[in-house]
This record gives C-alpha cells, sequence and structure tokens, in this order.
C-alpha cells in the first residue's frame, strides 16, 4: 500500500512539473531585441491598472494608456487620440492600435531592463527601439534614452496640437518626461504607470 502511494505521488509530482513546465514555455519569448510577442501567445495578460485615459485642461482627452502584463514582464501601451471614438462607445483599445509600447522586465540585482518599442504599420508588429537598465526603485523614470524620448515628445506634440494646444518649446522635455511612464512597486509586484492621475 505504502508503495502504490509512493508510485501515486511520484506521478503527480511529474504531471505537476510537465504542467508548470508548459505553462512557462507559453510566456517564454526570446525575441524581445526585435519585437513584442505575437498578440496570439496566451502569454499576455491584463495589467493591474488597466485603461487610463489622460486628459488635460478642461478634462479634454489627449491620449490614452494600458498596461498589460506578459509573464512577469510589465509594458505599457500608449495609444493615440485618433482610438477616442472607440473609448467614447467604451471599446477598450487593442494593443495593435498603439503608438509605443515601454518595456519593463523582471528585476535583476536591484536593476530592471527598460526596453522601448514603435508600431511599425508596414509589418504590423512593435519593432524595439532600445533597451538600457535603470534602479529598481518605487517611483523611478524609466525612459532614460534619449531617442526614444524625441520620437515621444514628436509624438505627444501631434496628439496636443489636435486639441488646439502647442507645448512650448522649452517645456518639451520636461512634458514628455512627465507623461513617461514610471515603475512602480508594491511589495512582490511591480508595473509600469503613467504617472498623471485620470
Amino acid at each position: 500500500m505504502k508503495r502504490l502511494s509512493l508510485i501515486v505521488l511520484i506521478v503527480g509530482m511529474c504531471i505537476s512539473v510537465v504542467f508548470v513546465s508548459n505553462v512557462l514555455a507559453k510566456v517564454e519569448w526570446d525575441g524581445w531585441k526585435e519585437s513584442l510577442p505575437p498578440f496570439e501567445n496566451e502569454g499576455w495578460s491584463n495589467g493591474f491598472k488597466g485603461l487610463k485615459v489622460i486628459t488635460f485642461g478642461d478634462h479634454e482627452r489627449v491620449f490614452s494608456v494600458r498596461d498589460f502584463h506578459f509573464g512577469a514582464t510589465s509594458i505599457i501601451f500608449y495609444f493615440p487620440r485618433s482610438q477616442e471614438a472607440d473609448l467614447m462607445k467604451n471599446i477598450i483599445p487593442n494593443p495593435k492600435f498603439a503608438r509605443f509600447a515601454v518595456v519593463a522586465h523582471s528585476p535583476k540585482k536591484k536593476k530592471v531592463a527598460i526596453g522601448v518599442y514603435e508600431y511599425e504599420v508596414e509589418n504590423s508588429v512593435f519593432e524595439f527601439i532600445a533597451e538600457w537598465e535603470v534602479s529598481f526603485k518605487n517611483g523611478q523614470d524609466v525612459v532614460t534614452n534619449e531617442k526614444f524620448r524625441e520620437k515621444f515628445t514628436e509624438w505627444l506634440k501631434e496628439q496636443f496640437a489636435e486639441i488646439g494646444k502647442v507645448i512650448p518649446v522649452e517645456k518639451e522635455k520636461q512634458t514628455s518626461m512627465f507623461f513617461l511612464p514610471k515603475l512602480m512597486i508594491d511589495k512582490k509586484k511591480f508595473w509600469l504607470e503613467c504617472w498623471p492621475q485620470s
């Protein structure tokens, strides 16, 4: 009887290991330095904050963001104001229609790798732009790459222009940094969040 119980226990452990391995395999992605994982991959899940609409002045909508996870990786997407029609119909924006994505990977040695991506219409993928490391601490600014910050600033100016607003030249960098994500940490959880509260 004891021998049978032992066999059952071993078989159960083997099944568990296979199950866990299969689950982990689904959230693995080796192509981070090329593009984001395909959205059909089962590793994608909703983030902690969901959809956030960023407003300005008299509550005019400028753009929106939505966070997701791919396994333990936190990803925030930036959607243009052109998604306004869907938002008015309470349709949650699909990541495929975002312009930029910022990624925070699992921390290692008190550092976290940050990756940035831009949607390329021609290839229908979020193509990799750059990656760097920042300190793993709550409220940390994550975008330190000047090339991406310049791309984001130009896009941000376009979104403001659609509501008839102009970002003063001397405040462009300050404004873009304000709207870029920060790293948020709560006990064992971490995620990227666009700082302004809407």
